[in-house]
Protein backbone atom coordinates (compact mmCIF):
# COMPACT_ATOMS: atom_id res chain seq x y z
CA UNK A 1 0.00 0.00 0.00
CA UNK A 2 3.05 2.29 -0.12
CA UNK A 3 2.05 3.58 -3.54
CA UNK A 4 -1.50 4.18 -2.38
CA UNK A 5 -2.92 7.64 -2.64
CA UNK A 6 -3.50 9.67 0.47
CA UNK A 7 -7.23 9.36 -0.23
CA UNK A 8 -7.02 5.56 0.09
CA UNK A 9 -5.10 5.80 3.36
CA UNK A 10 -7.69 8.18 4.77
CA UNK A 11 -10.68 6.18 3.50
CA UNK A 12 -9.25 2.94 4.86
CA UNK A 13 -8.47 4.55 8.23
CA UNK A 14 -12.00 5.93 8.48
CA UNK A 15 -13.46 2.55 7.55
CA UNK A 16 -11.45 0.82 10.29
CA UNK A 17 -12.41 3.47 12.86
CA UNK A 18 -16.15 3.38 12.12
CA UNK A 19 -17.16 0.14 13.89
CA UNK A 20 -15.12 1.00 17.00
CA UNK A 21 -15.70 4.78 17.00
CA UNK A 22 -17.32 4.93 20.45
CA UNK A 23 -14.66 2.67 21.98
CA UNK A 24 -11.69 4.60 20.57
CA UNK A 25 -13.35 7.90 21.48
CA UNK A 26 -14.11 6.76 25.04
CA UNK A 27 -10.52 5.55 25.38
CA UNK A 28 -9.33 8.91 24.03
CA UNK A 29 -11.33 10.76 26.69
CA UNK A 30 -9.99 8.45 29.39
CA UNK A 31 -6.40 8.96 28.20
CA UNK A 32 -6.97 12.72 28.00
CA UNK A 33 -8.48 12.92 31.48
CA UNK A 34 -5.84 10.71 33.11
CA UNK A 35 -3.06 12.64 31.33
CA UNK A 36 -4.52 15.94 32.52
CA UNK A 37 -4.74 14.67 36.10
CA UNK A 38 -1.24 13.19 35.94
CA UNK A 39 0.18 16.46 34.58
CA UNK A 40 -0.83 18.27 37.76
CA UNK A 41 2.43 17.08 39.32
CA UNK A 42 5.90 16.91 37.83
CA UNK A 43 6.15 13.21 38.70
CA UNK A 44 2.79 12.62 37.07
CA UNK A 45 4.14 14.01 33.80
CA UNK A 46 6.46 11.00 33.68
CA UNK A 47 3.55 8.60 33.10
CA UNK A 48 1.84 10.58 30.32
CA UNK A 49 3.88 8.99 27.48
CA UNK A 50 2.97 5.50 28.74
CA UNK A 51 -0.72 6.42 28.82
CA UNK A 52 -0.62 7.58 25.20
CA UNK A 53 1.58 4.66 24.16
CA UNK A 54 -1.07 2.30 25.48
CA UNK A 55 -3.76 4.25 23.65
CA UNK A 56 -1.80 4.06 20.37
CA UNK A 57 -1.38 0.32 20.88
CA UNK A 58 -5.15 -0.04 21.20
CA UNK A 59 -5.61 1.85 17.91
CA UNK A 60 -3.15 -0.52 16.24
CA UNK A 61 -5.24 -3.44 17.51
CA UNK A 62 -8.36 -1.80 16.02
CA UNK A 63 -6.51 -1.42 12.71
CA UNK A 64 -5.60 -5.12 12.79
CA UNK A 65 -9.21 -6.08 13.52
CA UNK A 66 -8.43 -7.27 17.05
CA UNK A 67 -10.68 -6.81 20.07
CA UNK A 68 -10.45 -3.51 21.96
CA UNK A 69 -12.56 -2.58 24.96
CA UNK A 70 -13.01 0.68 26.85
CA UNK A 71 -10.12 1.18 29.27
CA UNK A 72 -8.09 -1.86 28.24
CA UNK A 73 -5.25 0.21 26.81
CA UNK A 74 -3.47 1.16 30.04
CA UNK A 75 -1.34 -1.92 30.64
CA UNK A 76 0.50 -1.92 27.28
CA UNK A 77 2.08 1.46 27.93
CA UNK A 78 3.48 0.29 31.25
CA UNK A 79 4.22 -3.37 30.50
CA UNK A 80 7.57 -4.89 29.55
CA UNK A 81 9.70 -1.78 30.01
CA UNK A 82 7.52 0.30 27.71
CA UNK A 83 7.08 3.00 30.35
CA UNK A 84 10.70 4.12 30.41
CA UNK A 85 11.17 3.51 26.67
CA UNK A 86 8.15 5.67 25.83
CA UNK A 87 9.38 8.36 28.23
CA UNK A 88 12.82 8.32 26.61
CA UNK A 89 11.30 8.28 23.12
CA UNK A 90 9.14 11.31 23.87
CA UNK A 91 12.00 13.20 25.54
CA UNK A 92 14.35 12.58 22.59
CA UNK A 93 11.68 13.42 20.02
CA UNK A 94 10.58 16.58 21.81
CA UNK A 95 14.17 17.71 22.32
CA UNK A 96 15.09 17.01 18.68
CA UNK A 97 11.98 18.71 17.31
CA UNK A 98 12.40 21.69 19.65
CA UNK A 99 16.02 22.15 18.57
CA UNK A 100 14.85 21.80 14.96
CA UNK A 101 12.27 24.55 15.44
CA UNK A 102 14.89 26.80 17.05
CA UNK A 103 17.11 26.20 14.00
CA UNK A 104 14.76 27.90 11.51
CA UNK A 105 11.52 25.92 11.98
CA UNK A 106 11.92 23.69 8.89
CA UNK A 107 14.13 21.08 10.64
CA UNK A 108 11.54 20.88 13.44
CA UNK A 109 8.71 20.29 10.97
CA UNK A 110 10.84 17.68 9.17
CA UNK A 111 11.62 15.79 12.39
CA UNK A 112 8.02 15.96 13.62
CA UNK A 113 6.95 14.20 10.43
CA UNK A 114 9.72 11.58 10.18
CA UNK A 115 9.40 10.62 13.85
CA UNK A 116 5.59 10.77 13.86
CA UNK A 117 5.19 6.99 13.69
CA UNK A 118 7.92 6.09 16.20
CA UNK A 119 5.61 5.40 19.17
CA UNK A 120 3.70 2.90 17.02
CA UNK A 121 6.89 0.94 16.34
CA UNK A 122 7.79 0.96 20.01
CA UNK A 123 4.45 -0.32 21.33
CA UNK A 124 3.62 -2.64 18.43
CA UNK A 125 7.00 -4.20 17.67
CA UNK A 126 8.65 -3.58 21.06
CA UNK A 127 11.64 -1.94 19.39
CA UNK A 128 14.28 0.00 21.31
CA UNK A 129 13.90 3.79 21.28
CA UNK A 130 16.54 4.61 18.66
CA UNK A 131 15.33 1.79 16.39
CA UNK A 132 11.75 3.11 16.69
CA UNK A 133 12.89 6.57 15.59
CA UNK A 134 14.94 5.07 12.73
CA UNK A 135 12.13 2.77 11.53
CA UNK A 136 9.68 5.67 11.64
CA UNK A 137 12.02 7.76 9.48
CA UNK A 138 12.48 4.88 7.03
CA UNK A 139 8.74 4.22 6.78
CA UNK A 140 7.95 7.91 6.24
CA UNK A 141 10.53 7.99 3.44
CA UNK A 142 8.98 4.84 1.94
CA UNK A 143 5.44 6.25 2.10
CA UNK A 144 6.45 9.75 1.07
CA UNK A 145 7.33 12.66 3.33
CA UNK A 146 4.72 14.95 1.77
CA UNK A 147 1.93 12.40 2.26
CA UNK A 148 2.80 12.11 5.93
CA UNK A 149 3.13 15.89 6.23
CA UNK A 150 -0.40 16.17 4.85
CA UNK A 151 -1.64 13.65 7.42
CA UNK A 152 0.11 15.10 10.47
CA UNK A 153 0.09 18.81 9.69
CA UNK A 154 -2.77 19.06 7.18
CA UNK A 155 -5.31 17.16 9.24
CA UNK A 156 -3.96 18.88 12.36
CA UNK A 157 -4.66 22.24 10.73
CA UNK A 158 -8.21 21.15 9.88
CA UNK A 159 -8.75 20.18 13.53
CA UNK A 160 -7.30 23.50 14.70
CA UNK A 161 -9.64 25.46 12.40
CA UNK A 162 -12.63 23.43 13.60
CA UNK A 163 -11.51 23.98 17.18
CA UNK A 164 -11.58 27.73 16.65
CA UNK A 165 -15.34 27.73 15.98
CA UNK A 166 -16.93 29.28 19.07
CA UNK A 167 -18.77 26.92 21.41
CA UNK A 168 -19.02 23.81 19.23
CA UNK A 169 -15.50 23.73 17.79
CA UNK A 170 -13.89 21.94 20.69
CA UNK A 171 -16.58 19.24 20.62
CA UNK A 172 -15.93 18.59 16.91
CA UNK A 173 -12.18 18.59 17.45
CA UNK A 174 -12.25 16.15 20.35
CA UNK A 175 -14.76 13.96 18.55
CA UNK A 176 -12.66 13.83 15.38
CA UNK A 177 -9.17 13.56 16.90
CA UNK A 178 -9.37 9.79 17.55
CA UNK A 179 -10.40 9.28 13.92
CA UNK A 180 -7.45 11.38 12.70
CA UNK A 181 -5.13 9.28 14.87
CA UNK A 182 -6.70 6.16 13.37
CA UNK A 183 -5.70 7.39 9.91
CA UNK A 184 -2.01 7.60 10.89
CA UNK A 185 -2.25 4.23 12.66
CA UNK A 186 -3.81 2.74 9.52
CA UNK A 187 -0.93 4.07 7.43
CA UNK A 188 1.55 2.50 9.86
CA UNK A 189 -0.32 -0.82 10.05
CA UNK A 190 -0.99 -1.10 6.31
CA UNK A 191 2.57 -0.36 5.26
CA UNK A 192 4.34 -2.44 7.92
CA UNK A 193 2.28 -5.50 6.93
CA UNK A 194 3.26 -5.22 3.26
CA UNK A 195 5.27 -8.17 1.89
Amino acid sequence: MSDASLDRYIASGLEKAKPKYWTITANFFIALLVSFLAAITVLGLLVVPAIWGGYYESLIRVSKGEAVEVGDFFNKGFRGGNWWKLLLLYLLAILGILIGFILLIIPGVYLSVVWGLSAYFLVDQNLPVIDSLRKSRELVRHIGWWKMFAVFWGLGLVLAVLGAIPLIGIVFTIGLYPVVLMISVNIYDSTTREP
